[in-house]
């Protein structure tokens, strides 16, 4: 076996490489495994002739500036994401309803009321509380439904709101989202469109199926 350290690990390494194949590796292994322990030794030996040596004042402050330079940039960008993973929550259940109502208006003369609606995320949410808008009631033409942020989220994440519509036997929804996280009031009017500080951002027709007539307009 060769004597340098390098040169004896290698061996080792070869040899056990190779003896895998033949399922005998360990003696191989026990060869590596005792050089390796010498080597360590030996370097733990020499360290205790080299005195602790730790940072200067100029480096940790170098380390302090660069780790508040990537704090400032990073964290508002992370809190964005944070917000926009809660907001995901009234934006799903929001969708989930409007295609309820379309499925639920089909079979009856009217659009239901959320308490009529088996969606479970509707009573089981973490970060919104659903309910239906009463300025607008729901009929035989229209439905419209609001989410907005729990007190502890009230002014971190957006609030959002939701409707549908039936017009010439053709199914509309919509959803509502608030510019800002301060805008308590989004709904979907009676025409069926965003109130003033809102953007829609999902507005689509839900096909022709004629659904049962009845009720008012």
């Amino acid at each position: 076996m060769p004597d340098s350290f390098l040169d004896s690990l290698a061996y080792c390494l070869k040899k056990l490489i190779a003896e895998i194949f033949n399922a005998q590796p360990e003696k191989y292994r026990q060869c590596c495994r005792g050089i390796t322990m010498k080597y360590l030794l030996f370097l733990a030996i020499k360290s205790q002739g080299k005195k602790a040596t730790g940072f200067t004042l100029v480096e940790l402050l170098v380390v302090v500036i660069v780790l508040g330079v990537l704090t400032a940039v990073g964290l508002p960008n992370l809190l964005q994401q944070v917000a926009k993973g809660r907001q995901a929550e009234a934006q799903a259940i929001l969708g989930q309803i409007n295609r309820a109502q379309v499925a639920y208006r089909l079979e009856n003369p009217t659009f239901a009321n959320l308490t009529q609606l088996p969606i479970s995320g509707i009573n089981n949410a973490r970060y919104y509380s659903f309910s239906d808008y009463d300025v607008v009631p729901t009929n035989a033409t229209r439905s419209s439904y609001r989410a907005q942020a729990l007190d502890p989220f009230r002014n971190d994440i957006k609030n959002y709101a939701g409707g549908v519509r039936l017009i010439n036997g053709r199914f509309f929804t919509l959803i509502c989202e608030a510019i800002t996280p301060l805008q308590d009031s989004v709904f979907v009017d009676g025409s069926g469109a965003c109130s003033s500080d809102s953007i829609g951002f999902n507005n689509d027709s839900q096909g022709t199926n004629q659904p049962s007539q009845g009720g008012p307009m």
